[in-house]
């Protein structure tokens, strides 16, 4: 028996209702979790390169990479202080 709607034969077809609204706010916690994961993301970004041609810069590529740590490290330490982030 053929049928008549494309992915019937399938199983696409959802015989059934829906269980909820799709526009039910998420918790502003998500977001700033997804924030912070996305800075740290950006971070190893930036550390690959340098690591990759680490013995070219000598200590002037070394300073400006612990520089760099330390300004994200404060950034962390003040999310961690705030404690907004977590639980």
């Amino acid at each position: 028996m053929a049928s008549s709607e494309p992915g019937e034969a399938a199983g696409l077809r959802v015989r059934h209702g829906t269980t909820g609204d799709a526009r039910e706010p998420f918790s502003v916690k998500f977001y700033l979790v997804a924030m912070v994961f996305i800075l740290f993301d950006v971070e190893a970004i930036f550390l690959y390169p340098w690591a990759y041609i680490f013995r070219s810069l000598r200590w002037y590529g070394f300073a400006e990479m612990m520089i760099y740590i330390a300004i994200l490290l404060v950034g962390y330490l003040y999310l961690w202080k705030r404690a907004r982030w977590t639980a």
